[in-house]
C-alpha cells in the first residue's frame, strides 16, 4: 500500500500490484509462448525427426505446468492449458507458410499429449505437495504485503 496526500487534504492509498508468484509464472509463460512461434517457423531450429516428438511433449508439458501455476482455480487451469494447446496448433498452422517446414497431424497429437501430461503432472504434484492450497494462500498473503 502506498500512501499519499489527496489534493483536498487527507490521506489517499494506492494499491500496487507487485511481482507475486502468479505474476512470475505468467511472465515466464508469456515469454515461452512468445518464443514458440519464431522457433517453430525457423527451419534452422528444427530438431532431428527422431527427437521432435519428445521435444514437443516436453515443451508443451512445461508450458502447461506454467499455465496451471499462473492461475488459481481448476476451471481457469483447464482454460489456460486449452489456450496453450490452441496456440501450439496455431504455430503448427503457420508452419505451412514457412519454407522448409510443414505442419502434421502427428505434431498436433504430440502437442495434445504434452498438454495432457503437463496438466496431469501438475494435478499429481498439487495433490502430493499441496501446492494448490499453498499457492492460493500465498497469493492472498502477498496481496497484504506492504513494500
Amino acid at each position: 500500500m502506498i500512501r499519499g496526500l489527496h489534493p483536498r487534504g487527507g490521506a489517499v492509498s494506492f494499491k500496487r500490484e507487485g511481482f507475486n508468484s502468479k505474476n512470475i509464472f505468467r511472465f515466464i509463460l508469456g515469454l515461452g509462448l512468445l518464443l514458440m512461434i519464431p522457433s517453430s517457423l525457423s527451419p534452422s531450429l528444427s530438431p532431428p525427426s527422431a527427437w521432435a516428438p519428445a521435444l514437443h511433449v516436453a515443451a508443451l508439458a512445461g508450458l502447461s505446468i506454467l499455465a496451471c501455476l499462473a492461475v488459481t482455480h481448476r476451471n481457469s487451469q483447464i482454460a489456460a492449458v486449452s489456450f496453450v494447446y490452441a496456440y501450439s496448433a496455431f504455430a503448427e498452422f503457420l508452419q505451412n507458410f514457412s519454407p522448409g517446414r510443414q505442419a502434421t497431424l502427428e505434431d498436433l497429437a504430440v502437442n495434445g499429449l504434452g498438454c495432457f501430461l503437463g496438466m496431469i503432472t501438475f494435478m499429481i504434484g498439487s495433490k502430493l505437495y499441496g501446492t494448490e492450497k499453498n499457492t492460493a494462500n500465498l497469493v492472498k498473503e502477498e496481496k497484504h504485503i506492504v513494500p
